[in-house]
């Protein structure tokens, strides 16, 4: 019961500091930007050790990660509607487009 109210007050403070960063409050933004960096780190992780040989040739690094997640977060917290479903979900939808991440994907000729 207690992990769920971690996950409820973690979900409302998102939700809170979205709405502020949207609103153009740069403490907010880097408040939720602290917040989330293990969330984001975890997704970095996950990605790496699929695609560590291509991470790798690319020279990608845990800091190149971060400073794209960084745009991320600040992408989510300006689309974020809470009407719609967790900020997490949403900030996920944007990693997973980051460019960096598409480097594993093949090129397809056009």
């Amino acid at each position: 019961m207690e992990q769920k109210s971690q996950q409820t007050d973690q979900q409302a403070t998102n939700a809170a500091l979205a709405a502020l960063a949207a609103a153009g409050n740069s403490f907010a933004l880097g408040q939720l930007w602290e917040i989330n960096q293990g969330f984001l780190h975890r997704l970095f992780w996950q990605w790496y050790s699929k695609n560590k040989t291509t991470a790798d040739a690319h020279g990608l690094t845990l800091e190149d990660f971060d400073q794209e997640a960084f745009f991320a977060v600040q992408a989510a917290a300006q689309a974020y509607d809470p009407e719609k479903g967790r900020f997490l979900t949403l900030l996920s939808y944007y990693v997973q487009n980051l460019s960096l991440i598409h480097i594993s994907e093949p090129t397809r000729p056009y």
